[in-house]
């Protein structure tokens, strides 16, 4: 339980970590769940904006967590 409670504050922090624009569009698709569309709609922007902010938010997410890569589940390890 405290290794699931460490990865999550983990996750939240290289979350905070981004910019406006990719935490907004991480969150509103990976977090709430909404389609890319209805983001950009939202947004007042273009879907390839949302899809290329959105890749380069988890990319970074992906980089930040390899700090504590001991506290990933072994799928998720690079």
């Amino acid at each position: 339980h405290l290794q699931a409670s460490e990865l999550q504050q983990a996750i939240q922090q290289c979350i905070d970590a981004l910019n406006t624009d990719q935490r907004v569009v991480l969150v509103m698709s990976d977090v709430e769940g909404y389609p890319y569309q209805d983001i950009a709609d939202h947004l007042n922007t273009q879907l390839g904006t949302v899809k290329s902010r959105l890749s380069r938010a988890r990319a970074s997410v992906r980089q930040c967590l390899q700090a504590v890569r001991e506290l990933l589940p072994d799928e998720y390890r690079l």
